[in-house]
């Protein structure tokens, strides 16, 4: 078996709806939850803002947007934008 894909619809055919609920879940795996300012980084990318007004809304660099976007895509096994706030919002999160 290999590692599960970043398409829900195919980790649903191929392992079933139990196995995308635990891939996806913010604590599965062994993963720790998603911060207090991950979360906000993930609403404010849900919104369409870019890592520059993320930042501005933060008061903090666009560097620590960059960190934060990065251990969101690793927490939720992410590949891009897209797929996380996809699976930020499939998890319950945002």
């Amino acid at each position: 078996m290999g590692s599960l894909s970043p398409y829900p619809h195919a980790d649903r055919a191929r392992f079933g709806e139990d196995a995308l609920r635990i891939r996806m879940s913010p604590t599965g795996a062994g993963q720790e939850p998603l911060s207090h300012r991950e979360r906000e980084c993930i609403g404010l990318m849900a919104l369409g803002l870019t890592d520059v007004e993320i930042a501005a809304r933060l008061g903090v660099q666009r560097s620590t947007v960059r960190f934060h976007f990065k251990n969101i895509c690793t927490k939720l096994s992410a590949i891009n934008r897209c797929s996380a706030v996809y699976r930020a919002t499939r998890a319950g999160l945002i």
